[in-house]
C-alpha cells in the first residue's frame, strides 16, 4: 500500500513516481524504493502538476504557489486569486482575480434642479375675489335701467370669471411644480441609496517572473479557449464606454440610470486573442465554435451562420475562417472553407477536422480541406493520435454502422454492423459486432494490422479508458 485517505493522484509515465492528495489536504510524492515526501499542506486545490511530478502549482489561502520537489520553500506567485485558467510547462500562467463592488447611481446624475427646488415651497390655497351681485328688477325704477344693470353684470362676471380662472391656473401650475419637486426629492432619496452590484474580472498573465494585467473587463473569469502548448487564448471582453451624466430633470426613476450604466458597461462584448499579454480583436460578426491549434499557430471559427430549411430539420452552416499566428502576430481572418456544418469542429495534432453537407447527425468528413468520407456520423467519431475512427451508414434501428479508420492519408473499412468501439494505446481496435437490443450482447473483436480476431461472445459493453492527454481537450484547464 502506498497511502490511505487519498482523494486524487497522478502517476509519472514510468509509473515509478506517484503524486497524491490526501483528505487532509496535503500533497505527497512517493517514489518506488524510496520514502514518501510531503510537498505541501493545507492546500485548497491542485492547479497543475508537471508530467514528471517534480513541480506542482496549488492554491492555499487564496494565493497561488509553486513548489518543486527539490526545494524546501514554496514560491508565492500571486494573492487574492479567483481562478487559474491555464498553466504552461514553461511557467507561464493565465489567471483571474475578481472584485465585487457597488456602483452608486447618484454619481451619474447632475442635479440641475437642486437650487430651484431648495427655494420652492408648497403654494398656499388662493383667495378668490367676491363675485359681482346679480341685479334684481325691483331695485330699478325703469326697465331701461334694469337692462343696463344686467349688461353691466354680465361684463363684471366675465371679468370675475377670468380672474378666478387665472388664479386657479396659477395655483395649479405652482402646485404641479411643487409636486414635481416632491417627486424629484423622492428620486434624490432613491438615488442616494441606489446601487448596481458589479463583479469585475481582471485577467493576468504571469511570464514566470512577474504578472501583467491583460484586461479588467473580462466577461467571464472562469473559462477561456486556450492553446495547449503556447500562452495564447481567446477571451470575451466587454465594450465598456464612459457613462455621461444625465440631468435629474430628464429622468423619472433610478431604473433609467441603472439601465444606462448596465448598457455602457455590460451590454456588448467582443472576442479577443491574447498572445502572452497582448490583446488583438477578432474581426467577425457572430463567430461560433472557436478552435485554437495546440501550438498556437492558428485559430479557426465559423461566421456568417445560416440555416438550411429541409425535411430533416434546421441545419446550420457557416463560413470557416482562419487566423494565422506568426511571430506572436495575428493575421486578419481569411476564408478557409464554405458551407461548413455548425456541429463538430475539432483540432487534433494541429489538423482541423470538420463536416459539410449534413443531415440526421451525418455529414461529409473533411480534414484540412480534404474530403475523407461521406455519410459519416459526426457524433460517434473518435480522434486518437494520428487515427480517426468513424461510422458510415449508421442505422439507429439496428444500432450499428460500418466502422472505418482513417490513418496516414488512407481510409480502411474495419467491419459492418459495429455497435461500439475503442482503440488501445498500442493501436489495436476493439469493437462490438452484431449487437442485439433484445439480449444486450454482441461479439467482441480485435482488429490489428488488417486482421480481425474474435475475442469473446455475449459481451454487454466496452469500458472505454483513454489516456489523460486524449481526454483533455485543449481549451480545458485545471485537470491534473
Amino acid at each position: 500500500m502506498i497511502a490511505s485517505g487519498v482523494v486524487g493522484f497522478k502517476t509519472a509515465d514510468d509509473c515509478k513516481t506517484v503524486g497524491y492528495l490526501t483528505d487532509e489536504n496535503s500533497f505527497y510524492l512517493w517514489t518506488k524504493g524510496g520514502d514518501k515526501v510531503k510537498v505541501a499542506s493545507d492546500i485548497s486545490s491542485i492547479e497543475h502538476v508537471s508530467k514528471d511530478l517534480s513541480t506542482i502549482y496549488f492554491i492555499k489561502d487564496d494565493s497561488l504557489y509553486k513548489k518543486s520537489a527539490d526545494s524546501e520553500d514554496k514560491e508565492k506567485i500571486t494573492s487574492d486569486i479567483s481562478n487559474v485558467i491555464k498553466i504552461y510547462d514553461s511557467g507561464e500562467i493565465y489567471y483571474t482575480k475578481e472584485e465585487a463592488s457597488e456602483i452608486n447611481l447618484i454619481d451619474y446624475v447632475d442635479d440641475d434642479m437642486a437650487e430651484a427646488d431648495a427655494n420652492l415651497t408648497k403654494p398656499e390655497f388662493p383667495e378668490y375675489p367676491d363675485s359681482p351681485d346679480y341685479p334684481y328688477w325691483r331695485d330699478y325704477g325703469t326697465d331701461e335701467e334694469y337692462e343696463a344693470a344686467k349688461t353691466q353684470y354680465k361684463n363684471d362676471y366675465e371679468v370675475y370669471k377670468a380672474a378666478c380662472d387665472q388664479i386657479r391656473a396659477d395655483y395649479n401650475s405652482a402646485y404641479e411644480a411643487y409636486r414635481a419637486k416632491l417627486n424629484r426629492d423622492s428620486l434624490r432619496e432613491d438615488l442616494q441609496n441606489a446601487t448596481v452590484e458589479s463583479t469585475k474580472y481582471t485577467l493576468y498573465y504571469f511570464n514566470g517572473t512577474e504578472e501583467t494585467v491583460v484586461t479588467d473587463a473580462l466577461v467571464d473569469g472562469y473559462s477561456a479557449t486556450c492553446a495547449a502548448d503556447k500562452p495564447l487564448m481567446l477571451v470575451d471582453i466587454y465594450n465598456q464606454s464612459e457613462v455621461q451624466k444625465v440631468k435629474l430633470s430628464e429622468i423619472s426613476s433610478s431604473y433609467e440610470i441603472e439601465s444606462m450604466v448596465n448598457a455602457a458597461f455590460y451590454s456588448s462584448s467582443e472576442k479577443y486573442i491574447v498572445i502572452d499579454s497582448v490583446l488583438s480583436i477578432i474581426d467577425q460578426t457572430e463567430g461560433q465554435i472557436f478552435k485554437v491549434a495546440a501550438d498556437g499557430s492558428a485559430i479557426y471559427f465559423l461566421d456568417d451562420i445560416f440555416k438550411d430549411e429541409n425535411e430533416d430539420g434546421d441545419i446550420e452552416y457557416g463560413d470557416l475562417y482562419k487566423i494565422t499566428i506568426t511571430e506572436n502576430q495575428a493575421s486578419d481572418p481569411e476564408l478557409y472553407d464554405s458551407d461548413v456544418l455548425n456541429a463538430v469542429i475539432y483540432f487534433k495534432d494541429n489538423k482541423l477536422i470538420y463536416f459539410k453537407n449534413g443531415s440526421n447527425n451525418k455529414g461529409d468528413l473533411y480534414i484540412d480541406k480534404e474530403e475523407v468520407d461521406y455519410d459519416v456520423s459526426w457524433d460517434r467519431a473518435l480522434y486518437i493520435d494520428e487515427v480517426i475512427l468513424y461510422y458510415t451508414d449508421w442505422n439507429n434501428e439496428k444500432g450499428g454502422g460500418t466502422l472505418k479508420m482513417f490513418k496516414d492519408g488512407a481510409k480502411t473499412k474495419i467491419a459492418d454492423d459495429v455497435y461500439n468501439y475503442t482503440i488501445t494505446k498500442d493501436g489495436d481496435i476493439l469493437y462490438l459486432y452484431d449487437y442485439s437490443y433484445n439480449y444486450y450482447t454482441g461479439t467482441l473483436y480485435l482488429y490489428n494490422k488488417g486482421e480481425s480476431r474474435k475475442i469473446d461472445d455475449d459481451v454487454n459493453a466496452l469500458i472505454i479508458v483513454y489516456e489523460e492527454e486524449d481526454r483533455e481537450e485543449q481549451y480545458y484547464a485545471n485537470v491534473w
